[in-house]
C-alpha cells in the first residue's frame, strides 16, 4: 500500500510538474501583459471617431493596420499620446531643387543646392548658403550664428527668395504648406 501512495505521490508530482510550466505560460500572455503595461492615465484614449477606448481597445486599435501616430516618453518608454492618422508632417530633403521646392542655395562649388518638398520639418547641417527660395511654399528657415540659431527672416509665402550678405550654414527648414 506504501508503494502504491508513493507511486501516485510521485505521478502527482510529475504531473505538477508538467502543468505549472503550461499553466504559468498561459497566464502570461504576451498579450495580456502588453494591455496591462498600458499606463491609460497618461494616454489620451479619447481618439476622433473612435470615442473612449478600453485598455484592450486601444491595444487592439494599436495592433490593427489603421494609420495612427504614437508619441512615445523617452525617458520611460511609456505611450503618452495616441492619434488616428499620420498627424506628424512628411518632408523630403533632396540635393536637387526642383521647381516646387523650397531651395537652399550655396555659393561654394563642390557644395549642393538642397530642395525641400512637402510640408514638415527638417534639420540638418547645410554650410555655405548664401540665400533661400520657398518655392510654392509657405516657409522659413534658420541657420547658425556663432552659438545662436537664428530665423532667415519670417515665415515667408509662396515664391520668395531671401539673400544674405554672406554665407551662413542653415540648420533647419520648415514648409508649412
Amino acid at each position: 500500500m506504501k508503494i502504491v501512495k508513493r507511486i501516485s505521490a510521485l505521478f502527482i508530482g510529475l504531473a505538477l510538474m508538467v502543468a505549472l510550466p503550461v499553466t504559468a505560460h498561459a497566464s502570461t500572455n504576451d498579450d495580456q501583459q502588453d494591455i496591462a503595461s498600458l499606463d491609460m492615465s497618461v494616454i489620451d484614449v479619447h481618439i476622433q471617431s473612435r470615442g473612449a477606448m478600453t485598455a484592450e481597445d486601444l491595444y487592439d486599435f494599436l495592433q490593427s493596420d489603421a494609420e495612427k501616430t504614437v508619441d512615445i516618453d523617452a525617458e520611460t518608454g511609456k505611450i503618452t499620446a495616441v492619434s488616428e492618422g499620420i498627424t506628424k508632417p512628411r518632408i523630403a530633403v533632396n540635393n536637387i531643387c526642383n521647381g516646387h521646392d523650397s531651395c537652399l542655395i550655396h555659393n561654394r562649388v563642390p557644395y549642393a543646392d538642397f530642395g525641400f518638398s512637402g510640408t514638415g520639418t527638417k534639420t540638418g547641417n547645410w554650410p555655405y548658403r548664401i540665400s533661400w527660395e520657398t518655392g510654392s511654399h509657405t516657409a522659413k528657415a534658420w541657420y547658425r550664428h556663432g552659438y545662436d540659431v537664428v530665423g532667415w527672416g519670417t515665415k515667408f509665402g509662396p515664391h520668395t527668395k531671401a539673400n544674405m550678405n554672406a554665407p551662413v550654414t542653415a540648420v533647419q527648414v520648415t514648409n508649412y504648406s
